[in-house]
């Protein structure tokens, strides 16, 4: 009698281990079914895989602007200054328009322009290269051989640069370098052509015109300050 006792005993202790063990193994079942696994962040497997986030989503054109000032180099130096306002097409592209003072020795003028700007090599500063072209209109008039200056105009303008641009959080400050070719068209008339009369005394003959076209063409170094 007391051995089918013991005999029992067993077989129950053995069948409630393996219910246990099976109740177990269902929950770690369900728990892998049914557990959400955390995705990784797209941002950190593409900078593990060396990709740009920047290069999977361009971004869309941002606004700057930057006011420029310095000096122009010919026989003389003389003042500078401008502002541009534009759009960043790409990470290297800019385009904008731009409007600006430049007084030389004899006439200053303000020009109205049109601006590129390509970045040539970039990593968080960058060395660029632009183009402003545009056309001018006279500040101010000079005398030539005693005679006023008529139809005094300013003519186009055309500026290509190198510079470099450093950057500091959304703040941009840099410098450039390059050559500007300013044209001023003028005329004057001249007086002096006349001739003696014993009676009259000076005869006073027609004035001749003499229309001059002029390039002013100078070394251009400006320090820039700006946003994005």
């Amino acid at each position: 009698m007391q051995s089918l006792c013991r005999f029992l005993i067993s077989l129950m202790t053995l069948i409630g281990s393996s219910s246990l063990a099976q109740v177990d193994h269902n929950y770690e079942a369900d728990s892998v079914l049914y557990t959400p696994i955390p995705k990784p962040d797209r941002q950190t497997s593409v900078r593990q895989k060396g990709v740009s986030v920047d290069t999977l989503n361009p971004k869309l054109p941002q606004y700057f602007f930057s006011v420029r000032s310095g000096s122009i180099h010919g026989d003389q130096i003389s003042f500078t200054t401008s502002m541009i306002h534009g759009i960043t097409l790409t990470p290297k592209l800019r385009v904008g328009v731009g409007v600006g003072f430049d007084s030389y020795v004899d006439v200053s003028v303000a020009p109205l322009f049109a601006s590129v700007s390509l970045d040539l090599w970039k990593k968080k500063n960058a060395l660029f290269l632009a183009f402003n072209a545009g056309k001018s209109k006279v500040w101010k008039h000079e005398y030539y051989v005693g005679q006023q200056l008529k139809d005094f105009n300013g003519g186009y303008m055309i500026n290509p640069e190198l510079g470099y641009r450093l950057r500091y959080h959304d703040l941009r400050l840099g410098m450039s370098i390059g050559w500007k070719v300013q044209r001023i068209k003028y005329y004057y008339e001249n007086y002096y052509n006349g001739y003696w009369d014993p009676v009259n005394g000076w005869v006073q003959g027609e004035p001749s015109t003499t229309t001059v076209k002029e390039d002013k063409r100078r070394v251009a170094v400006n320090l820039f300050i700006g946003w994005k």
